[in-house]
């Protein structure tokens, strides 16, 4: 049971930074970012080549995967999204465009093989007879304060305050002087950077791999809908609700049904409960 517990919670934190980044976006600028799971396999692969293969020291090369994985939403968006915004099926047509082309590009020069990067962490702690591998206490523990950040941004700063205006009303946080394009800019960086974080903290254990962008997004639309659109506290909770269902599926039944657990909550929530544990019925603030 304790390893459930142990891998469940470092699996849901890092869920959770992909779906609060895909839910804030949605929040924020009304886009469904297909290209979200994009961003965590070029954060995965940038680490790569800024580590072992450039040799640049961990810090840094961490550093540089997550602002290259944000410039590039941001180029994204200038470049494509910006155009078409506010027709949704263009922004999923361009997005899901974006991940397949990224996807294509990291095969060409990267190969097919998944790749490894050594544990930044090392050793272990014991907890109850258990080790615990140190890296994923580092998940936990970046996951925990890049959360309290966001947190800090959205409610104490008027970049915060900007995109809680639009997400509540959109014309009225224009008519009194907030900057749309800008905001949804920097809620894309703000989700690119958050599917990166997610990306770079878990390569050592799952590696580099071009299926990562598929499990990202699956499982960040999946915990979107489960949590409510636009809801990031939802996203929160649907997380690890997600997270623990995919370790105990894989412990007691099998680990090459854990890619299905998200495709069957999407199915069962959309059939049931739409608008998700914390949708649209309950506070708006709740989007961001």
């Amino acid at each position: 049971m304790l390893p459930i517990l142990i891998y469940g919670t470092t699996l849901g934190f890092t869920l959770a930074l992909i779906a609060i980044g895909l839910s804030l976006v949605f929040g924020v600028a009304r886009i469904i970012n297909f290209a979200h799971g994009a961003f965590f396999a070029i954060a995965s692969y940038t680490l790569y080549l800024f580590f072992i293969t450039l040799n640049i020291p961990l810090p840094v090369s961490m550093i540089l995967a997550l602002i290259s994985t944000a410039t590039i939403s941001v180029v994204m968006y200038i470049i494509s999204l910006s155009r078409v915004r506010g027709m949704e099926l263009n922004e999923m047509i361009i997005t899901l465009a974006f991940t397949i082309i990224v996807i294509e590009l990291l095969r060409i020069y990267f190969g097919p093989s998944p790749l490894g990067v050594p544990s930044f962490m090392k050793g272990g702690i014991t907890i109850a007879g258990y080790v615990v591998d140190m890296q994923r206490i580092f998940i936990v523990v970046i996951s925990i304060a890049t959360l309290a950040a966001l947190a800090f941004l959205v409610k104490k700063t008027r970049i915060g305050i900007g995109m809680r205006a639009l997400a509540q009303d959109e014309d009225a946080a224009m008519l009194i002087g907030v900057n749309r394009e800008k905001m949804c800019i920097i809620s894309l960086a703000i989700s690119a950077i958050l599917a990166g974080i997610a990306g770079v903290s878990v390569t050592p254990i799952m590696t580099a791999s071009l299926e990562g962008a598929w499990y990202a997004l699956l499982n960040g639309i999946a915990i979107v809908i489960l949590g409510g659109l636009g809801s990031l506290v939802g996203s929160l909770i649907a997380a690890f609700i997600i997270g623990y269902a995919e370790i105990i599926i894989a412990t007691y039944v099998s680990s090459h049904l854990k890619s299905i657990v998200a495709l069957i909550f999407i199915i069962v929530i959309l059939i049931l409960r739409p608008s998700g544990i914390m949708g649209r019925h309950h506070e708006i603030e709740e989007r961001v």
